[in-house]
């Protein structure tokens, strides 16, 4: 027979090998919305109340086996994330779950967005000349958001003959919002001075006009512009709060099956 001690002593062993049981997963976060912007999308959720963070889920496809982007987030709600769409429409899905610890909430429903063709315009037209009356050298439309805008004019300015000067303007609806005055003079008419002039400006929501022009400020002299380029374009990241996201610390183990997984986080890649 065994004496208590021995008995005592079994029950303790057999307690530290018997299985502990699973962490109960955190709550789904509900009500993610993710709004299409320009360079990106900004994704937002209904924070739950007693958990570390949040993974967000970012594919190219419904399957999210192997995610092209995957983020943890801490003490947050929100994300901007930003990608270089090009002059294209792209389609995201995008997922949310919550995680205490090491244990991760089922994800939620994909929430799928479809960007618009990036509000990107650019004009390079042919030689211009110019004298003393301000001339365009080109111009473009573009159709706002509300976001700041980068608006850069460039020129090469050349004039086979004594030094003059001229004066490069950018203007947002027939009203000047930057300027650049250099001289230029090429004695063979080989060469000439190059003019940048960037600005950033954020006009209201809707339809605007940038136009190039330049002037000689010395006289009634022709000089050439050439090599023109006039470039529009929204850039939202300089007016937003959130900061791009960061990848986590350690990856998540990779899974072949195309399943969805509850309870744990997604396994997939990163870029």
């Amino acid at each position: 027979m065994m004496s208590a001690e021995h008995l005592n002593r079994l029950a303790i062993e057999r307690a530290a090998q018997a299985p502990s049981a699973a962490a109960t997963p955190p709550t789904t976060p509900k009500n993610l919305a993710v709004t299409v912007r320009n360079l990106g999308l900004a994704i937002q959720w209904s924070p739950v109340a007693g958990v570390d963070g949040y993974n967000l889920i970012i594919n190219s496809d419904q399957d999210f086996s192997a995610p092209d982007v995957q983020v943890k987030v801490a003490g947050e709600n929100s994300r901007d994330y930003f990608h270089n769409l090009g002059n294209v429409t792209v389609t995201r899905y995008v997922e949310i779950q919550s995680y205490k610890g090491g244990t991760f909430s089922d994800p939620s429903a994909p929430v799928t967005a479809t960007s618009t063709e990036a509000t990107s315009v650019s004009s390079a037209p042919a030689n211009v000349n110019y004298n003393n009356v301000e001339t365009e050298l080109t111009h473009v439309h573009i159709t706002t958001t509300g976001q700041t805008l980068l608006v850069l004019g460039y020129a090469t300015i050349t004039y086979n003959g004594a030094e003059q000067e001229t004066d490069l303007i950018l203007d947002e609806d027939g009203v000047d919002i930057r300027s650049i005055k250099g001289s230029t003079r090429s004695a063979t008419g080989l060469y000439g001075h190059q003019y940048s002039v960037p600005s950033f400006t954020t006009p209201a929501a809707g339809a605007h006009t940038y136009t190039l022009t330049a002037t000689n400020m010395t006289g009634a002299s022709v000089c050439a512009a050439s090599s023109i380029v006039l470039l529009a374009m929204e850039v939202p990241f300089l007016t937003s709060a959130s900061t791009p996201p960061t990848a986590p610390s350690t990856p998540p183990p990779v899974q072949t099956s195309t399943s969805h997984p509850t309870g744990a986080e997604r396994p997939g890649g990163y870029r």
